[in-house]
């Protein structure tokens, strides 16, 4: 039996030589010290370079074989930011960081950057680098517009808000056909300047723009020595002529030079007062009544026009007008004649074309008195008396108002002594209107009391009148679905008893639009939506009768826009899934209503981002 001490002994030398061998292991396991540093190449940003204060990311090769543990970034031989390497990367993303301190100064920067073991290698130094807070163009100035002082003296005056122009350059021309030469630089912060040199018999454009050591704004738009303005591509209306026709109305025509418009903006002024909208009509316009409220008698006013296109617009000089100090002229030719058993018909000359309505009055016999039996609209010169008293005289008068308290001078006098019958009487007062994009609706006043039917005819400019509709006695409406869009319908209607015919009411004319209650979207947004890129675009919705609104799309490198979604009716947004991102998108939309289109809107352009 071997002792427990002899066991002991033995084991001895055999745990030492266990544990030179581990310690060997362990030697060749953990090998030679890491020596070799990283590598490292400076890309950008590059000496003699300009760049804004912020963060940039800078560029640059690095590269061990161990991996990367952080770089610092020295700026001027200061260190001022580490970037360590996030967890399961090989190396940081590293940004140089300059506050508003750097700016105008030059700067010269180089990083280092440490592997696992904290050996570090220097990039090459970047040096001589300005930093500034822009590295950009200026913007164009705006609001240019010009002073007549003599007719040999013109101030040219703008207003600007740019901090980085380094002066002005004012362009020239003589004449619509002349060309635009480089008439005078200005320094910083000029905002107006004269020209001496004009002539009154000359009309001369002027343009401005700012400029830098990074490039030239865009112009603005161009004015004239004659008070006109705006887009050397739109020229504005000429030969605008403003009358005055009342105490309150002032019409306007004018020559519209331009074939790609799309509104036309009336603007009216008193005295030195900025120039409110009075009113807006649609392309190839040329004429306007403005008979809004604000207009006074006895007062001048001055007009100008804004042409619009769907990228620019332009204005024309203003003219002065100065409104009536007295009222509407008086109607004329006042007559009153036996129209049918029931009627006495009253017919007169109007002589003011734009009263908005004539007031008839009546009274019995050359002692009673007047009183009022109603009123038509405006351009009316007829009215049916079917009240009178029969068999005694009845003596008729009208005068015409402007709906804003003023009223012409009463006609003369008219007077018949009507008599009453049995049998069937005419139809009066039938009125047409459209009360939807496919209906007109039809009224008169049934004056029988023997009819069968009322007989409704109708008939187009090309075309005799034909019968469209039996109604029945008593009724006084119709809704005709059948009539012809853009051009003009006539409607007449006359009572039947099986036996025989009244005579024709009057004939109504109407030109029904299939454009009826679709109005143009206005208010266009669009907004930029990334990850992904997409573009949220949102209107106001001014149709009460559209299926649809059309929504267009083109970019820069594509001269036709074309349609890519229909949103359907009362909807005002929509979202574009693809847009090209970097480049810009234009949108422009019109509303539908199945027969016919709203104009566009104006066209709205972004440039999306990622």
């Amino acid at each position: 039996m071997i002792s427990s001490r002899y066991k002991y002994f033995r084991a001895v030398p055999v745990l030492f030589f266990l544990f030179l061998y581990l310690s060997g292991c362990s030697d060749q396991l953990s090998g030679p010290t890491d020596t070799l540093k990283p590598s490292v190449v400076l890309y950008s940003p590059v000496s003699n370079d300009t760049i804004l204060y912020g963060q940039h990311e800078i560029i640059a090769d690095m590269d061990d074989d161990q991996g990367i543990k952080f770089v610092d970034v020295y700026v001027n031989d200061i260190m001022i930011s580490r970037f360590n390497t996030p967890e399961n990367q090989y190396k940081p993303a590293v940004y140089l960081i300059l506050d508003s301190t750097y700016i105008g100064k030059k700067i010269s920067y180089y990083i280092m950057v440490y592997d696992l073991n904290n050996n570090g290698t220097k990039s090459d130094v970047k040096s001589n680098i300005l930093v500034l807070d822009n590295v950009n163009p200026p913007l164009a100035p705006f609001g240019l517009d010009i002073r007549i002082i003599t007719s040999n003296l013109i101030n040219i005056f703008w207003s600007d808000t740019n901090r980085y122009e380094k002066g002005f350059e004012v362009w020239k021309k003589e004449g619509l056909t002349g060309t635009y030469f480089l008439w005078k630089t200005l320094g910083a912060n000029t905002f107006n300047t004269n020209d001496a040199s004009v002539s009154p018999t000359q009309t001369y454009f002027y343009k401005v723009r700012a400029f830098n050591d990074f490039g030239s704004s865009p112009y603005t738009y161009e004015v004239t020595s004659a008070g006109s303005g705006g887009s050397p591509n739109l020229p504005p209306p000429t030969n605008i002529v403003a009358t005055a026709l009342a105490v309150n109305i002032v019409y306007l025509t004018w020559q519209d030079n331009t074939s790609n418009e799309t509104i036309f903006q009336i603007e009216r002024k008193t005295g030195d007062q900025p120039y409110s909208i009075a009113g807006r009509v649609g392309p190839n316009t040329t004429s306007f009544k403005d008979s809004a409220n604000g207009l006074t008698a006895n007062t001048e006013y001055k007009y100008r026009l804004k042409v619009y296109s769907e990228t620019d617009s332009s204005w024309s000089q203003d003219v002065p007008v100065k409104t009536f100090a007295q009222s509407l002229n008086t109607p004329t030719n006042l007559a009153a004649a036996q129209f049918d058993s029931v009627t006495v018909r009253l017919t007169w000359k109007d002589n003011s074309p734009f009263e908005i309505a004539t007031f008839v009055e009546r009274k019995i016999g050359d002692g009673g008195t007047y009183i009022s039996l109603g009123q038509v609209g405006t351009d009316i010169t007829s009215f049916d008396d079917q009240t009178y008293t029969p068999n005694v005289k009845n003596i008729y008068r009208v005068r015409s108002t402007d709906g804003q308290g003023s009223f012409s001078n009463y006609s003369a006098e008219a007077s018949i002594i009507p008599t009453r019958l049995g049998g069937l009487s005419t139809p009066t007062n039938l009125i047409a209107s459209q009360t939807d994009v496919g209906k007109i609706r039809l009224t008169w006043v049934d004056n029988s009391t023997t009819e069968t039917f009322t007989v409704i005819e109708w008939r187009t400019a090309q075309s005799a009148y034909t019968e469209i509709k039996y109604v029945p006695a008593n009724d006084v409406q119709y809704i005709h679905e059948g009539f012809t869009f853009d051009v003009q319908n006539f409607y007449r209607a006359r009572a039947y008893d099986g036996v025989s015919f009244s005579n024709y009411s009057n004939e109504f004319v109407i030109t029904p639009s299939s454009n009826f209650g679709l109005g143009i979207p206005t208010n266009v947004v669009l907004t930029n939506l990334t990850n992904p890129t997409r573009v949220q675009i949102s209107w106001d919705d001014n149709s009460t009768s559209e299926t649809a609104t059309l929504i267009e799309w083109r970019i820069d490198t594509t001269p036709n826009f074309s349609e890519i979604a229909q949103a359907g009716p009362n909807l005002n947004g929509y979202i574009h899934l693809t847009p090209q991102p970097g480049i810009n998108n234009h949108y422009r939309l019109r509303t539908t209503n199945g027969r016919g289109y709203s104009q566009y809107s104006l066209v709205v352009s972004i440039t999306p981002t990622p």
